[in-house]
């Protein structure tokens, strides 16, 4: 089966390596790549070693090969135009998260799989790794009882190189030239997590979005959209899920993630151990504690749910409809147009980068809590 993969820079780097060294996936073959900045990348060594055709759009390398797969990992301003162009061009396509800039480009995209009888699959790993997949069959099968509340704490300080790599859209509402990108720490780095919460809580593979959030959003940062949020979303199985995600920290500060899904009968727990390391158990009420195993970086598990999706028909355990019900519930915070962001402050910098010192033990206690921290008396400078 013939693979594109569009985009090799930063995350798509891992699905290069995955492809072309000796522990690649089987019955995948690496056709081309799209990427005008390759050069750039740190794979690219590899990819010369492989002689693998590069070229700088999607149509240049469709005028001269075809791909069964295209993996579309490119910023997000991108996604809506090259998604489009692979399944034109007959492609059945993985298209890494979020789906588009906006939620009628999803639309469009989706529409346009339908139309031409391609496989659309969304590249949220936790859907695809083998430990959530184990999970989540114990809940679909009623092991753990009905869902009754979620929560997650994710404290990743980000430096300024962040939002200044690949020509500074990080954190950008729209481009110069009027291109939507609307990239937040909940679009992006942390959109597995709500999406997670969705998924987890509707049987089947086919999550349901959110139906109301109340958000509390901040920027430390001097970015468009927000690199802190604190949410209630209600879920479309009534219950609520509770966020707390931020980067404005100091970035020696050690990263850490802590979610967890309460169901009637135990709580899952996904938590990091060290560096980017995710430990899932489950504690029934009897205090009894279940250890599923760590999630894996997945890039693997993607593609070979996609083989097997387009090969044999297998299901595709984040369709089209999960990648749909991320991006309705993510634009439920810019329903204000991000007028309600607040700047927070006082802040500190150097050269490395910009945090809110007492942001992290804010976030930390209205977690505990359950509330928003305005529902405690705070703002997220603490005022």
């Amino acid at each position: 089966m013939q693979v594109l993969l569009v985009g090799c820079g930063g995350y798509a780097a891992g699905y290069v390596k995955e492809l072309l060294t000796g522990e690649g996936v089987l019955g995948l073959q690496l056709a081309g790549i799209v990427d005008p900045y390759a050069k750039n990348s740190p794979a690219y060594a590899l990819i010369a070693q492989k002689a693998i055709p590069v070229f700088d759009t999607v149509d240049e390398f469709y005028a001269r090969h075809t791909a069964d797969l295209a993996v579309v990992s490119t910023p997000i301003f991108l996604h809506h135009e090259q998604a489009l162009a692979c399944l034109a061009h007959g492609s059945h396509l993985l298209l890494e998260k979020p789906m588009a800039a906006t939620v009628a480009q999803a639309e469009d995209i989706v529409k346009a799989a339908q139309q031409s009888g391609r496989k659309l699959g969304v590249g949220f790993q936790q859907c695809y790794d083998p430990v959530m997949l184990a999970v989540k069959d114990e809940i679909d099968r009623g092991l753990l009882g009905a869902p009754v509340s979620q929560r997650g704490l994710i404290l990743w300080p980000r430096p300024k190189a962040y939002y200044a790599r690949s020509g500074g859209w990080a954190g950008k509402k729209v481009l110069p030239d009027g291109r939507p990108v609307y990239d937040s720490i909940l679009t992006n780095a942390t959109a597995h997590y709500l999406l997670s919460m969705l998924w987890l809580t509707t049987k089947g593979y086919d999550a349901q979005p959110a139906t109301a959030c109340e958000a509390q959003l901040g920027r430390a940062y001097p970015i468009d959209t927000f690199d802190t949020i604190a949410a209630r979303y209600t879920l479309a199985c009534g219950t609520t899920a509770m966020l707390y995600f931020s980067h404005a920290l100091h970035y020696d500060k050690v990263p850490r993630l802590l979610m967890e899904y309460v169901f009637e009968d135990a709580t899952i727990r996904v938590a990091q151990t060290k560096g980017y390391v995710y430990k899932v158990t489950s504690t029934d009420h009897h205090g009894r504690v279940k250890t599923y195993g760590m999630l894996t970086a997945a890039y693997r598990h993607k593609l070979t749910g996609m083989r097997r999706a387009i090969a044999e028909g297998a299901p595709l355990t984040c369709p089209a409809q999960t990648g749909m019900a991320s991006m309705i519930s993510n634009a439920m915070v810019f329903a204000n147009d991000l007028t309600d962001v607040e700047t927070i402050r006082p802040v500190r910098e150097d050269d490395i980068g910009i945090w809110s010192p007492g942001l992290a033990d804010r976030l930390r206690a209205a977690f505990k809590a359950g509330k928003l921290p305005r529902e405690m008396g705070q703002t997220l400078s603490g005022t």
